[in-house]
């Protein structure tokens, strides 16, 4: 995935950048942020990262540590939310601490962190509401343990939707087909 991102840098970026979509939510397999066993990826760091920033990217959900963790925008960072969910079917060994569990959590940015958890499986739902005229569309995210109980919940407004964003100026999506490669779910491009 993230050589596919050095050596496809430019059609990422026109991907992001033409997207029409109300949100845009990148789904990677390797995280770009995690305290967990593999760390950040900084490839994805060094080139995802800017390219997200400048589309007005709201999420990136990825897998590969088998935890569950949600890092908040930092001053560097300003829009993207990273959420890691690797422990569907695979959790971390009974007994094992914070440390174990989270080695590379210096290698993160400070204060990025807001939320992990793998002492069982779990998941997580990612829902957009719908906008009005009182309230503009907001993306929630909930986690879970295996057991259904929620154990962590963010909601975050559209960095594309907010003042000074470039990519703000929103027109109607593409037709069926035309979309630039990723799934439409309602106004959002995955």
């Amino acid at each position: 995935e993230f050589r596919r991102v050095l050596f496809r840098s430019t059609w990422v970026q026109g991907q992001l950048n033409s997207s029409q979509y109300d949100w845009i939510i990148v789904v990677g397999f390797h995280p770009v942020w995690s305290a967990g066993a593999w760390g950040p990826t900084w490839p994805l760091v060094e080139r995802l990262v800017p390219m997200m920033e400048s589309a007005g990217v709201a999420l990136y959900i990825s897998g590969t540590d088998h935890l569950m963790q949600h890092f908040t925008p930092v001053p560097q960072w300003q829009n993207v939310d990273y959420i890691v969910v690797g422990n569907g079917a695979y959790a971390s060994p009974p007994g094992t601490t914070a440390a174990q569990a989270m080695p590379h959590s210096l290698d993160c940015p400070d204060g990025g962190l807001q939320f992990s958890f793998g002492e069982t499986s779990g998941f997580a739902a990612v829902q957009i509401t719908t906008a009005s005229l009182k309230q503009p569309s907001e993306l929630h995210v909930n986690f879970f343990d295996a057991n259904q109980t929620m154990l962590y919940s963010f909601f975050k407004e559209n960095p594309r939707t907010m003042p000074g964003h470039l990519a703000g100026d929103l027109r109607s999506p593409p037709a069926p087909g035309h979309g630039g490669g990723g799934a439409e779910i309602g106004r959002a491009h995955v």
